[in-house]
């Protein structure tokens, strides 16, 4: 028998078996991306992290209490301009540097 330890959530004990779940990396897909298709390249990524941040309002809407002070807090980083800002600027200039 192996003894598991770790930090509690709440009282009492529990016996049973462990399952141990592990998350499964992916790694990005490198794409070439003309340079004329910038522009509508940049928009997909505003309009994703829009979308992004509309769904975690949702989910706190649904959720409410801490998991909703914690999505609400993910949407705005979602929603930061400065975020955005640098995201676009990485796709404009990738293709020019060769990146």
């Amino acid at each position: 028998m192996k003894i598991l330890k770790g930090k509690k959530l709440s009282g009492g004990c529990v016996i049973g078996r462990a399952s141990c779940f592990y998350e499964k990396r992916t790694v990005p897909k490198r794409v070439t991306l003309d340079v004329s298709r910038l522009e509508s390249e940049t928009e997909r990524i505003a309009e994703a992290m829009k979308r992004t941040a509309a769904a975690m309002l949702e989910t706190a809407q649904i959720n409410g209490g801490e998991a909703a002070a914690i999505m609400e807090a993910h949407a705005e980083i979602a929603s930061d301009e400065f975020l955005m800002e640098s995201a676009i600027e990485l796709v404009r200039i990738c293709p020019l540097a060769g990146i």
